[in-house]
């Protein structure tokens, strides 16, 4: 994978909408934070001071706004106002440039990859470039983009359902499954407290799917993108491999924390009802109208809304969520008060008899990492036609599952009788 050096960041290097930063407007600035990541978008937050509105009063910072950080390349989304702080959050260009794509396209089942697919969408948005895993196989089913959905969704739903990465690296998008990523030249080889490392920290357990590492570093000499290979020495069991999933720094310090992510294993083709657009067979989308009544209906469409939002643990909000985070969330925007942890909404209740029994917005169970099925470890919500949506764990996004393929299955509720 090519190189895009993240460089030393101070406020200098800083633009916004091609001129920088004033000096009033510099001494207002209270942080910048850069958040690098191949879980969801990459975000930039500016925290400012503003007394006297005078900012807020200003038009600086308006739907338009384009910030640069070393080459880097933000388009402004949120505005919050918190006393007298503003804080604008500014999305990876490539991906805003995505979300302005919408419109409904469609591939027969047999026709292209989902490779192809992706690269026809992106090619849509000029100006953004993407690379793409290069041997996959023809999609089963129709794949397709639909008419309410824009393609940077599009694109987070096709790699969700085969349990791929899409990213953006600040240069371009890269659409494939973790082993894909895994065969460039590793960039870098990481050791504790050499070349600017501090720490390399980890909670290693073999029986979790997925194990992360936090690698805390120097600025100046930490430079490898997000998506990029590096090795980690002398640390014994995690030594080899891994992939930068997450990196975070403050432009006001020095210090950068890194996550370091396990390679994660793609699943096949989906076979049988289409998890995309639907040809005959009933499509994920369309699985509402099976719901029991209008809160299960409206517990799905929350959830379907959710798809590639990232995993955080303990996390309860649009901007992430873990498993049980994510059923309480859409069942609270349903209108319906369930517990907060796993364990806590198996207890809940009403159990479902059988999974033949199943209807849209059960919530499924599944054992936890102690191994026991009296206290679930995991949950998520089905949504019909052998599917679920569930948000896995660290490294992963809410996404769509397959009920007969995820171990260790308990049993259901169904919070909406």
């Amino acid at each position: 994978m090519p190189t895009n050096l993240m460089g030393s960041l101070g406020r200098a290097d800083v633009v916004l909408n091609g001129s920088k930063l004033s000096e009033d407007l510099s001494a207002a600035v209270t942080d910048i934070t850069v958040n690098r990541t191949i879980t969801a978008a990459s975000t930039l937050t500016v925290n400012v001071t503003d007394p006297e509105r005078t900012i807020l009063r200003s038009g600086i910072f308006d739907s338009r706004s384009r910030l640069a950080v070393d080459g880097l390349s933000f388009v402004q989304r949120p505005v919050t106002k918190s006393g007298e702080t503003l804080a604008i959050k500014f999305e990876d260009a490539n991906i805003a440039a995505l979300r302005r794509a919408k419109g409904k396209r469609v591939a027969a089942a047999g026709t292209t990859t989902r490779s192809k697919f992706a690269e026809l969408l992106v090619r849509e948005s000029p100006g953004v470039a993407i690379t793409t895993y290069p041997d996959a196989k023809p999609t089963h089913e129709p794949v397709g983009r639909k008419k309410d959905e824009n393609t940077w969704h599009c694109l987070t739903r096709l790699a969700n359902e085969v349990n791929w990465r899409v990213f953006s690296d600040g240069t371009r998008i890269w659409f494939g499954p973790d082993d894909w990523l895994m065969t460039f030249p590793s960039l870098l080889t990481v050791k504790e407290n050499t070349g600017g490392v501090d720490t390399i920290d980890f909670d290693f357990d073999p029986n979790k799917r997925l194990t992360t590492l936090t690698v805390t570093a120097n600025a100046d000499v930490w430079t490898i993108p997000p998506g990029s290979v590096v090795t980690v020495a002398d640390m014994g069991i995690v030594d080899g491999p891994w992939l930068v999933q997450t990196l975070t720094r403050s432009l006001f310090n020095p210090q950068v924390s890194i996550t370091l992510a396990g390679p994660q294993k793609d699943l096949p083709e989906p076979k049988g009802a289409s998890t995309t657009i639907g040809s005959g067979a009933l499509a994920l989308w369309d699985v509402t109208s099976k719901a029991p009544n209008a809160t299960a209906g409206r517990a799905v469409a929350e959830a379907k809304s959710m798809l590639g939002v990232p995993y955080v643990f303990g996390g309860e909000s649009p901007s992430g969520v873990d498993c049980s985070g994510l059923t309480q969330l859409c069942y609270s925007r349903a209108g319906v008060s369930i517990p907060r942890t796993s364990e806590a909404q198996w207890a809940a209740g009403p159990k479902v008899k059988d999974s033949a029994t199943l209807l849209p917005g059960d919530l499924v169970f599944f054992v936890g990492s102690d191994g026991t099925s009296t206290a679930p470890g995991h949950v998520g919500i089905y949504v019909g036609d052998g599917k679920f949506i569930d948000a896995p764990h660290t490294g992963s996004s809410v996404r769509v599952d397959d009920l007969s393929g995820f171990p260790g299955y308990v049993g259901a509720t169904r919070p909406a009788s």
